[in-house]
């Protein structure tokens, strides 16, 4: 199991004899070397439990309490009540009536530049974080951090994130209660707050090399970070975006082909198990997979039998590189620092290495890709792709995007494309890994369903009427472990908003731990 995702280090796979990886095409047993991280997941002892059919794991925090109450939930803290029945409500438009008992909004404690970053100061930050007895935030802690601020600040508090936050010390509030979350998400307006905003080395690069869509980089301006930011431009740029791309109808005319890549990369499973690549071989085949929605055929660099493009392969480690590198500045708080006092950090300088060859092979490969959609070269499954249906978008008459946009917008996209698929994926196994009967009943569902389909791998079998234990586990997973541990960061951009019996004025920014 890959060590690191999205830069986030993993707790590594327990060896096999607690469980086995499951493929499409095999299933393979893998033993995997030990990390600092081991004990997490051996510590947890996951116990998976029957929700509306599906499946949940138990945290260790809920699987402690089991033995002597009602399983608590890890985050909430709440008792007798599931997340399905948590989400069935908020989606029903559950009522926003106050507790009976409010938390009192405590603080943790801050400091001028750093904020409540205690660890970031130079040669003291380790032991001021102790005296003022503020967990550390670190790549091989991410998941278990939200978990002990709250057991060490409760369900409501704030803390300070400098160039995050509200204000010059960046002030944040953290929000456990999700129906008191529902208040903050129903006042963020036409131009909600999201998770690229707080990207600054991809928003520094992206300047740096000329890109429109990046903006100015001026804060105060609501349109000072283009695509990154919340204003018409970041509206104007995702709307065309995630046209033909997140609809449920659009998803559903690219199973097919992703189903097919998927096939080719199953076949490479267990050699790459066996061999210790498995985070390659995620990564690839994250890569093989959206390469058949997005062009219209699979890349095949997932299974190293299959002839394939060098530079496809090139393209999956500088992308896979380029966001761990990312995740690096953002955990190391003097990175910001130092270069907006204009100092170029050698971790900047390999970050900025590794965009530039993300952003030298994507161009080429669209720009080829443009080339041969007029000279009406491409076939029937690439004129039906996300990028030939972008084209024509493109060139509409009516289209407000540029040429240069168009074109910077597709290399985001396919960057954004390989670690967040292999991560989701990364965690799957791994949960699968430490629950073999849960891993052995969905072997069980996929198998008789590609049975059904005499051994193919097909679009109808995915469906969740077909699959619903594939669905609930995949979904189980993600509630879980999310591809990042940093949650969902918001903004009541709209109107003040009154929380826990508080008043907070527009504006005011929110953290939702999930």
């Amino acid at each position: 199991i890959p060590r690191y995702c999205n830069g986030i280090m993993l707790p590594s796979a327990v060896a096999s004899s607690r469980g086995r990886i499951f493929s499409a095409a095999a299933r393979s047993s893998a033993s995997c070397a030990g990390s600092a991280c081991a004990a997490q997941l051996q510590s947890a002892q996951q116990v998976p439990i029957s929700i509306g059919g599906g499946v949940r794991w138990h945290s260790s925090s809920e699987t402690k309490a089991t033995n002597s109450s009602k399983s608590k939930c890890p985050i909430t803290g709440t008792t007798g009540r599931d997340h399905s029945t948590l989400t069935a409500s908020m989606e029903s438009g559950a009522s926003d009536a106050p507790s009976d008992h409010h938390p009192t909004l405590q603080n943790v404690p801050s400091m001028p530049i750093f904020g409540s970053f205690f660890s970031a100061v130079p040669l003291i930050g380790e032991k001021l974080s102790e005296y003022y007895g503020v967990p550390i935030l670190k790549a091989d802690n991410a998941y278990d951090h939200y978990p002990l601020m709250r057991q060490t600040y409760g369900d409501f508090y704030q803390i300070c994130i400098p160039g995050q936050g509200k204000g010059p010390r960046g002030e944040t509030v953290v929000l456990t209660d999700p129906h008191e979350m529902l208040k903050v998400l129903r006042n963020e307006g036409s131009h909600p707050r999201g998770g690229v905003e707080g990207l600054w080395p991809f928003q520094a690069w992206a300047r740096s090399r000329g890109m429109t869509l990046a903006g100015t980089g001026d804060k105060s301006d609501v349109d000072g970070l283009g695509f990154f930011g919340r204003g018409d431009t970041w509206r104007r740029l995702r709307t065309f975006l995630q046209t033909d791309l997140l609809s449920p109808q659009a998803a559903r005319g690219y199973v097919t082909g992703v189903a097919e890549a998927a096939t080719v990369a199953s076949s490479a499973a267990p050699l790459h198990a066996s061999s210790g690549t498995l985070n390659d071989f995620l990564n690839h085949a994250a890569f093989d997979m959206f390469s058949a929605i997005f062009f219209g055929h699979s890349s095949r660099v997932a299974d190293p039998n299959t002839p394939t493009d060098p530079e496809d392969a090139a393209f999956c480690s500088a992308a896979v590189n380029s966001l761990a590198l990312m995740i690096e500045h953002l955990f190391d708080l003097r990175q910001g620092l130092l270069i907006k006092a204009g100092v170029e950090t050698d971790l900047h300088k390999s970050f900025v290495k590794e965009m530039d060859i993300v952003h030298s092979i994507a161009k080429a490969k669209i720009e080829r890709f443009i080339e041969r959609y007029d000279r009406d070269e491409l076939n029937d499954v690439e004129k039906a792709s996300y990028l030939a249906r972008a084209i024509e978008r493109f060139r509409a008459e009516d289209s407000s995007v540029s040429a240069e946009e168009f074109k910077d917008i597709c290399v985001l996209l396919l960057n954004a494309s390989v670690d967040s698929t292999s991560t989701f994926i990364a965690w799957l196994v791994v949960h699968l890994s430490v629950n073999p009967e849960v891993q052995q009943k969905l072997y069980e569902e996929v198998k008789k369903n590609m049975e059904q389909e005499g051994g193919m791998l097909t679009a109808e079998m995915l469906t969740k009427k077909r699959s619903p234990y594939l669905h609930a586990t995949m979904r189980e997973s993600h509630r879980k472990t999310p591809v990042h541990p940093t949650t969902l960061t918001k903004s009541n951009s709209e109107s003040p908003v009154t929380v826990h019996g508080l008043e907070f004025e527009a504006g005011s920014a929110w953290i939702h731990p999930l």
